[in-house]
């Protein structure tokens, strides 16, 4: 039996959820609405499922789709960043440079056209 199997029902659901912009920017707190579970709930939950704290599912969430939109779109890179809820903008590259090893203009300018 996999932990997938496991996970309630309200919880895949919210994290489907999490994928719209609007959840996705509000982070944490959607996800708390999303599931009606508390703050120590839900962090037991996420952790056990997926491996990770509340805020760090939502950050690598946050990642992935900001790496999407500026490898294929022509959206300036703050704008993505802050449409998806990263309010700081050196830390959004700092945490991008970390996850990618590359920075998003790097990202950006490699595409093939």
């Amino acid at each position: 039996k996999h932990k997938h199997d496991e996970i309630p029902a309200e919880v895949v659901e919210a994290m489907t959820k999490m994928k719209e912009p609007q959840n996705l920017a509000e982070g944490v707190p959607a996800m708390e609405r999303l599931t009606g579970y508390s703050r120590a709930q839900l962090c037991r939950l996420v952790k056990k499922y997926y491996g990770k704290t509340p805020y760090q599912y939502v950050e690598e969430m946050r990642l992935n789709i900001v790496y999407n939109m500026i490898k294929y779109s022509d959206i300036d890179i703050k704008i993505i960043a802050e449409s998806a809820g990263f309010n700081s903008i050196s830390w959004f590259y700092k945490l991008f440079k970390r996850k990618y090893s590359k920075t998003p203009v790097e990202i950006r300018g490699s595409r093939k056209d």
